[in-house]
């Protein structure tokens, strides 16, 4: 499932609402506040309900997670499967009670710090690295200075690749096939990265994402021309 967690920035809690639960704020008047709220984390993760989320931010938290343990007051998101639409769980003293909640107005601190991403380069086996989410260092570690975001997996993952790339002449690095069929229908030049997709902005790969594309474009690829078609030599290393 896909979440996004809230929690509340204490330097902004003028109300004392943090770590409260519901009936607790009705019987003070007050209110679920979006605007004091921070989004600390976005991503997939391996549950399939809030209750199995609510144990794994607080027994088995993701590498790149680095808000509190998830506790009364926090909130959660979950996308709808096939859809934009998002519901809001509050964290209440006991269970989730879904709320209205106007993530816009929330501040998102998390993209100020690096993402970890698989980086992929022609001739070289790919690897896991942090990067600040910012083009003027994803152009640095690309090499280019036109990025291009391409989407061919279902799962909010993108390759961040170099635009102009095969109009450059840039080395020849991984190819992109059909999941049915494993046919070829691209071949990506120059160094990419695969990282997470949420929106408007670029984050994290979960855990499970890092294996998983790491281990599709492990190897380099030698390229060959063969009756008109293109086919590839995985390079792997002697054992």
């Amino acid at each position: 499932m896909y979440i996004k967690i809230f929690q509340i920035n204490m330097e902004r809690d003028d109300d004392r609402v943090a770590f409260m639960g519901t009936d607790w704020l009705e019987t003070s008047g007050k209110s679920v506040r979006p605007e004091i709220y921070d989004k600390v984390f976005e991503g997939e993760v391996a549950c399939n309900n809030l209750e199995e989320v609510f144990e794994m931010f607080n027994m088995n938290k993701p590498e790149e997670y680095a808000g509190r343990s998830l506790s009364v007051s926090d909130v959660v998101s979950v996308k709808a499967t096939d859809s934009d639409n998002s519901s809001y769980h509050y964290c209440d003293s006991f269970g989730f009670k879904e709320i209205a909640f106007d993530e816009s107005q929330t501040e998102n601190p998390a993209n100020s710090g690096p993402i970890r991403v698989v980086f992929v380069a022609p001739g070289r086996e790919a690897r896991i690295m942090d990067v600040e989410p910012t083009l003027e260092c994803l152009y640095k570690v690309i090499d280019t200075d036109i990025i291009e975001e391409v989407c061919p997996f279902d799962d909010n993952v993108c390759i961040l690749c170099d635009e102009e790339g095969k109009i450059k002449g840039r080395d020849l690095n991984r190819a992109l096939r059909f999941e049915e069929t494993g046919e070829i229908y691209d071949v990506l030049t120059g160094p990419f990265i695969v990282c997470a997709i949420a929106h408007e902005h670029w984050g994290s790969l979960s855990e499970d994402q890092q294996k998983k594309y790491l281990d599709i474009f492990r190897w380099p690829e030698q390229f060959l021309l063969v009756n008109g078609e293109v086919r590839s030599i995985m390079l792997k290393p002697r054992s």
